[in-house]
């Protein structure tokens, strides 16, 4: 009977223990706001000028030319979140004021996703990249 008491005033006293430490315990970050750290980043704004009052759509590709480093290439969802039954052209190729230097592929694709630019898919970072595409197309523009 000893023995049963000893035993079950141990394995309370642990609980006890568990149960008052435990929150602590738990919990693997502090509770500061982890958004109270100063933001080192600002927000540039970048208007483009989009022609005849037309929508950016969801832009889904943003790459840098490589070709000057200046101009910036958009792939986007031909003013909304879907190109399907549009002519709109969803590639545009942007100067550093925002002002469009070229764009083209309307009706072309039915859903745009994902955009990579260079000469060739190794160029373009496909290479080995684990998965295939559906389809690489070479645009010159």
């Amino acid at each position: 009977m000893k023995k049963m008491v000893r035993l079950f005033s141990a394995l309370g006293l642990s609980t006890a223990i568990v149960i008052g430490c435990g929150g602590r315990l738990l919990y693997a970050q502090n509770t500061n706001d982890p958004n109270a750290a100063p933001n080192p980043y600002r927000m540039e704004e970048f208007p483009v000028q989009m022609p005849d009052g037309r929508k950016l759509g969801a832009p889904i590709g943003v790459e840098i030319d490589q070709s000057d480093g200046k101009t910036l290439w958009i792939y986007e969802r031909c003013g909304g979140d879907s190109c399907a039954g549009s002519t709109v052209d969803p590639v545009m190729k942007l100067d550093g004021n925002g002002k469009i230097l070229a764009n083209f592929g309307g009706g072309l694709v039915n859903w745009p996703h994902g955009l990579a630019a260079g000469q060739s898919p190794a160029d373009a970072g496909q290479a080995g990249s684990g998965w295939q595409r559906s389809r690489y197309v070479r645009y010159a523009i």
